[in-house]
């Protein structure tokens, strides 16, 4: 057992008691976005074909953006920000019970993300 392993597993049980305080619909996003480092608009733009829940991880191709009258899906500000995110167990197992519960196929977040969830400025 690593160093480490004791605080990374009470991080872990902030933020699935974070997570549990949401409408489930949220929980996954919560969790996922503590444990990834991926960005709003990279959990939002999401899709299930981005989503490898067998390699635990989620690949980025594109972003959700606050534009000036609407959001708007668009690449990465830059070419690393393409890439494929390893993923814990528990965010794999918040990921997977999303998708059964809450997520129509197509998506991996529950559309209205963009709307009431969507972070304020």
């Amino acid at each position: 057992m690593g160093k480490y392993a004791s605080v990374r597993g009470w991080v872990e049980l902030q933020h699935e008691q974070r997570a549990a305080a949401m409408p489930a619909r949220f929980a996954a996003l919560i969790i996922v976005a503590a444990l990834s480092g991926l960005r709003w608009g990279e959990l939002a733009a999401l899709r299930r074909c981005d989503v490898d829940l067998d390699a635990a991880t989620v690949r980025v191709p594109r972003k959700l953006a606050a534009l000036k009258d609407r959001l708007g899906f668009g690449p990465p500000k830059s070419a690393a920000g393409v890439r494929v995110v390893a993923l814990p167990a528990a965010a794999v197992e918040a990921l997977r019970e999303h998708l059964a519960e809450h997520v129509e196929e197509g998506t991996a977040m529950d559309r209205r993300i963009g709307g009431e969830g969507r972070r304020r400025r």
